[in-house]
């Protein structure tokens, strides 16, 4: 291949380059990348809320949480099916607000599968509980991605978000 001919290829796959660095370009990975967090972000406002459906939209049928459990010195992991979940959340008493926030959120997608991870701070109301990091895995579905499994740490120090620490 000549050098003259090298470069008239070059300059549209660079053209094409340029234009997909520029901020307005957005790709399909982004959107999914998006799309999952947005995910979370929807379970998190219908926790708030105490909006069943809402929750129940974002998992599929078999999703599973995983949460530690600290008594008596003992750790032990749980293991709760999602419908459990949206009615413990929502049987708490309504002037208790539930506020899940989430920091600097990681995604990770190949194909339908997405891994979603990113430390989070959970108040009751005006008070802090706890924080930790929220660890999903979501699928992608005819009705858009959704969760099969979310898994949680739970701490009470080391909860200041990350950039402020």
């Amino acid at each position: 291949m000549t050098a003259r001919l090298r470069t008239f290829l070059a300059a549209p796959v660079a053209l094409v380059a340029a234009l997909a660095a520029l901020p307005g370009a957005t790709s399909a990975q982004q959107q999914d990348e998006r799309a999952v967090v947005a995910v979370l972000e929807k379970l998190f406002d219908a926790m708030r809320t105490r909006d069943t459906t809402a929750m129940r939209s974002v998992f599929t049928a078999e999703a599973r949480l995983i949460g530690q459990s600290t008594r008596d010195g003992a750790t032990t992991i749980q293991v709760t099916p999602a419908a459990q979940f949206i009615a413990s959340i929502a049987a708490i008493p309504p002037d208790r607000e539930i506020v899940e926030r989430i920091y600097q959120p990681e995604v990770s997608i190949d194909g339908d599968l997405a891994s979603f991870w990113a430390f989070y701070t959970l108040h009751v109301s005006d008070q802090f509980s706890h924080c930790g990091v929220d660890a999903a895995h979501l699928f992608r579905t005819p009705d858009g991605w959704k969760i099969v499994s979310l898994a949680d740490t739970r701490r009470r120090e080391g909860c200041d978000p990350p950039g402020t620490r």
